[in-house]
């Protein structure tokens, strides 16, 4: 756009020269032709000289002008109708643009045209995130190398002046501000604010150097600030609208999630859903779900995309290990601008130059991270870090349910598991107890679970004699469970090969020893009994001590034997004897009966057994029994009563002594 004024300025300035160079020339050819008319006097010669060329200059000046405005003040006159008219357009054209990008598109077209300048650089801060328009390379250089930071000494300058002022470059230089230097030093020598509805600056416009013709530094502030407020005007209308859309697009997309939400059973399909829908909102060249395992604290891959099948098959992370393995470690969103300059990046991909690392998290736990990774520079912003943020909930709310439902099936099955080993190791007990002529026998066996760790038999040998055992594994549920199945697969074995009481024990304890680890042991009665002569031969490997309750009410302990089974190796165990004699009672156990606590966690213990079996040592074995589960039960009260497996096993001699009436210990 060009000045009138200016125009005849320069003109003038010209015309001032032509006057002293012309009036000279004339002057010195008017004195030479008056030279000839000796007969005027010389005053006279030297005003004619000087005063009528000069008058001829001043009219040929006026003249002139007049001629010079008639013919360019037309030209003039177009001029400034179009310049207007490329305002009026640049207004219209911004006016009715709701897309940021085309907003961003227009802005970078018009600007330089309008200010006649080299170079033009918008840079303004939305929602958190730095959106710059360039034209001119140093601009472009600029932006990509200058971080904007909105508490710079200039931003605050500017913030306090509360309205819109063109900096120089003298008032530039003198504020000592890094954005002011980077402004400068790429050429960019005026500066006007860009400040947003709320009166804080929320970036600027920045022009330079002005090319020949431009117009005068009052109007070109004037247009500056005018078209900063346009363009804070389409900005913020075009921020507005794309933040609109954004949310309406998230809405929808959350709520299709959540429908899945409701049906999720394939935790791995529906984080590959996840990373599908994430890509509809949140731009990836690369990208995938990390999960925490709990039991290893490595991180596992799920729902990758964009990375080949060599960078799949890296060794797994660790906590705090790479920026997933920090972002789960410390729980904190992490945006890398520059992977080239971030420590901590593992490298997957080459062409890989940003990524957002978001956690995923159940209440305060982080339980995996979501990584996506771009090929262009600085690509995610905060903008990306919030939608993100929303799927990462989702996608934690989704592993949670997947778990549970997952938990749940794998109870499902596990129950069915434990039913089925439970009804194998059952049928490893006797299913009938052998009718021994001249006594009365009776057991009782209760597991707290669907398997557990007591065992006891009672089987008729070849040569009439009978096997009895009770034993107790340590650890309850499965663990006991299958150590107690090898015990009795062994004595089986065992059992029928001729071999002492005590070799069976210690070939047993070798076995065991061998097969399971150091905390794993088993204790064990095991004994042979002659029906015909009373006879009992037994080792007592670290069980309960069985009572022998005689008719007259003492009692003894089988002790005698050696440690548990399956501690140590090669250890050896002595060999008791005792004698059943008529109204003999014999009790076998497992600590599931003396380990019952009270109110005051207080154990029922042998002692108080053994006093109850010796007042009531008349009653019938299956009323023993039952008046011994209720004595348990009111001894414990309000505490459970089976907290662990409960075997008993009795045996009587038959002679003449028989009640009904139950003491109580």
């Amino acid at each position: 756009m060009y000045d009138l004024n200016r125009h005849f300025a320069n003109k003038r300035l010209l015309a001032l020269l032509g006057l002293s160079v012309g009036w000279t020339l004339v002057l010195l050819l008017s004195m030479w032709g008056l030279s000839f008319l000796t007969n005027l006097p010389l005053l006279l010669q030297w005003a004619i000289g000087c005063i009528i060329p000069t008058l001829g200059l001043f009219w040929f000046m006026l003249y002139r002008e007049r001629w010079l405005r008639h013919k360019i003040k037309p030209l003039l006159r177009r001029e400034r109708s179009a310049f207007h008219e490329e305002i009026t357009g640049f207004r219209e054209a911004l006016r009715n643009r709701t897309n940021l990008n085309d907003v961003l598109g227009r802005l970078s077209n018009l600007l330089p045209s309008l200010f006649q300048t080299e170079h033009v650089l918008v840079f303004f801060q939305q929602d958190g995130n730095l959106f710059a328009i360039t034209a001119g390379s140093p601009s472009q250089r600029w932006v990509r190398h200058h971080e904007v930071t909105f508490d710079d000494p200039l931003i605050l300058y500017l913030t306090s002046l509360g309205y819109r002022q063109v900096l120089t470059k003298k008032e530039l230089r003198a504020l000592h501000s890094p954005i002011a230097t980077a402004l400068l030093d790429h050429q960019l020598t005026r500066l006007v604010p860009l400040i947003g509805g709320g009166g804080d600056v929320v970036g600027g416009l920045a022009i330079g150097p002005l090319m020949k013709g431009s117009a005068t530094r009052k109007s070109l502030n004037s247009l500056m600030i005018d078209i900063a407020e346009r363009i804070v005007w389409s900005l913020e209308r075009a921020t507005l609208y794309l933040k609109s859309k954004r949310e309406a697009a998230e809405r929808g997309v959350i709520f299709e999630l959540n429908q899945r939400l409701t049906s999720v059973t394939d935790l791995h399909e529906f984080l590959d859903y996840v990373m599908e829908t994430i890509s509809s909102v949140v731009p990836f060249d690369a990208g995938g779900i990390f999960l925490l395992n709990d039991s290893t604290q490595l991180l596992e891959e799920s729902a990758l995309r964009g990375y080949s099948p060599e960078s799949c098959c890296m060794v797994p992370l660790k906590v705090g290990q790479g920026v997933v393995g920090q972002v789960i470690e410390n729980g904190k969103a992490h945006i890398i601008p520059d992977v080239s300059r971030e420590e901590k990046y593992l490298r997957a991909r080459e062409e890989t130059q940003s990524g957002l690392v978001m956690p995923i998290s159940i209440k305060d736990t982080v339980i995996g991270a979501i990584n996506l990774e771009s090929d262009q520079p600085a690509f995610y912003t905060q903008v990306h870090l919030e939608m993100l943020r929303t799927f990462a909930g989702q996608a934690a709310i989704a592993i949670q349910t997947a778990r549970m439902y997952l938990d749940v099936e794998k109870k499902k099955q596990l129950d069915a598991d434990l039913k089925v080993a439970g009804t194998i190791q059952r049928g490893l007990l006797p299913h009938q107890l052998p009718a021994v002529t001249g006594y009365d026998v009776h057991a009782y066996h209760r597991y707290t679970g669907a398997v557990g760790g007591d065992f006891y038999d009672m089987s008729e040998m070849a040569d009439g004699q009978l096997r009895i055992a009770i034993g107790d594994a340590a650890g309850k549920g499965i663990s006991g469970a299958l150590l107690m199945t090898t015990l009795s697969a062994s004595l089986a074995v065992r059992s029928d090969d001729n071999l002492s009481i005590n070799q069976i024990v210690s070939d047993l304890n070798d076995v065991l020893a061998k097969l399971t680890e150091s905390d794993k042991y088993v204790t064990l009665f095991y004994s042979v009994f002659d029906p015909a002569t009373g006879q009992f031969h037994f080792t007592n490997a670290g069980h309960n001590p069985p009572v022998l309750i005689r008719a007259d009410g003492s009692y003894e302990l089988l002790e005698l034997g050696g440690p548990v089974v399956g501690f140590f190796p090669h250890m050896e165990y002595q060999v008791g004897t005792v004698e059943m004699r008529p109204d003999d009672l014999l009790v076998m156990f497992t600590d599931g009966v003396t380990e019952v606590m009270n109110n005051d966690e207080e154990e029922y213990g042998e002692e108080r057994l053994f006093s109850f079996l010796t007042k009531n040592r008349t009653l019938h074995l299956q009323t023993l029994e039952q008046s011994l589960k209720e004595e348990l039960r009111a001894f414990a009260g309000d505490q459970p009563t089976y907290i662990d497996d409960r075997t008993l096993v009795l045996m009587r001699r038959q002679g003449v002594t028989q009640s009904e009436g139950v003491v109580s210990a």
